[in-house]
């Protein structure tokens, strides 16, 4: 009887044991499905929210306004697609086309070849309305908007400062350089209006006389620029990733790495995120995502990918960043997007794309929308 009640207990731990291994391996793959985050390196799995095809390519971030996602494409045209249903809600086309959108105050901004800008109402969506200018040379590079004041960079080698209303110049700011091609978008904190000059002069000017505020010469064209919390940080093609302070223009820090900066940067918590190169592994190639203390400039981790690492953006605790095959191919036709922990560095997960990641990824209510070289505008979670 001892003998017949030992097997069934043994029996009854065993189906336990067996049950209870069973909900754990069903559990398993029902998180491998849908928890992503749980699994390093994982490949994205689920389809996107949508996927929008045009004909150009998308080499410049999208815009979030008003519930529709502007972007524009190479082949001249300016997209609005619903942000749940991924539709073409309106479509507008300009010959020649050059400084990539802008968003301020409910505004779309950019300008074409021919020297004109123009604007488009986010809200209602109306046409596009070329705005006045009594500048008689300007052919613009880049543009911000601030308080009702558009700072333009312009071919003809200087800084615009123009009133959108009136289209009369305010001032003007004249470059070392005949000519002007740098398309890093000026950046404004605190009174101040900064950019970058083709000859490696980073300028700090006052926003309502022009009048420069301090310079700072490097020997090489700056890539990138960004303002965070008094700081100004830009790259370099020399390898440096330099700190400003935003006031003054005095050196925090600086890092060097071997070969060039071609990636724009982000800051997030306190650290910085920029791609870049390793000596020997190809230039432009920016194979690399480095992150740095963004207070002493100490490097806390770096990540190598196969490819060329484009503009980071960090939310949620993840960085995200798109990259390309561009040796390969100067418009490839596959990429990813990365998701890795932003403090640690752990991959997350990779997301295939069709053509390769040229621009920051927005991200928007936990949803990524970014666009590829093969002309695809994706949204998918950011999970």
């Amino acid at each position: 009887m001892v003998k017949k009640m030992k097997a069934i207990i043994v029996i009854i731990f065993i189906a336990l044991f067996l049950f209870s291994g069973c909900a754990k391996l069903k559990n398993y793959f029902k998180d491998s499905q849908n928890n992503v985050d749980d699994i390093e390196g994982r490949y994205y799995s689920s389809e996107p929210i949508w996927e929008f095809k045009t004909e150009g390519r998308i080499l410049s971030p999208p815009i979030v306004a008003n519930n529709l996602v502007y972007f524009r494409d190479t082949n001249d045209c300016i997209y609005a697609i619903d942000i749940k249903t991924g539709e073409e809600k309106r479509k507008f086309s300009k010959k020649n086309l050059i400084a990539s959108p802008v968003l301020a105050n409910g505004v779309i901004y950019f300008g074409d070849r021919d020297g004109n800008l123009w604007s488009l109402d986010a809200k209602s969506g109306d046409e596009i309305r070329e705005l006045k200018k009594d500048i008689e040379n300007l052919i613009p590079v880049s543009l911000t908007v601030a308080d009702e004041i558009a700072y333009i960079t312009s071919q003809d080698g200087y800084l615009y400062a123009l009133d959108i209303k009136t289209g009369k110049e305010k001032w003007s700011f004249k470059l070392k350089v005949t000519k002007h091609e740098t398309a890093v978008l000026p950046e404004i904190y605190e009174e101040i209006v900064f950019f970058v000059s083709p000859d490696g002069h980073l300028y700090g000017l006052d926003v309502e006389t022009g009048q420069e505020k301090w310079s700072f010469k490097t020997q090489f064209t700056a890539n990138s620029l960004k303002v965070v919390d008094s700081v100004v940080y830009f790259g370099n093609s020399e390898g440096f990733l330099h700190a400003l302070d935003a006031k003054t223009g005095e050196e925090k820090w600086k890092f060097k790495i071997e070969e060039g900066i071609y990636s724009t940067s982000a800051v997030y918590e306190d650290l910085i995120y920029f791609g870049g190169t390793e000596k020997g592994s190809g230039h432009y190639l920016n194979n690399y995502l480095y992150v740095l203390d963004a207070k002493t400039g100490d490097e806390k981790w770096k990540f190598k990918t196969e490819y060329s690492v484009h503009s980071p953006a960090a939310s949620g605790g993840v960085v995200y960043f798109g990259v390309n095959d561009y040796l390969v191919n100067r418009w490839p036709t596959e990429g990813l997007l990365y998701a890795l922990d932003a403090k640690t560095g752990q991959e997350k997960w990779k997301f295939e794309t069709k053509g390769g990641v040229y621009c920051s990824p927005i991200i928007v209510d936990e949803v990524i929308y970014f666009g590829t070289s093969e002309g695809h505008l994706y949204a998918i979670k950011a999970r």
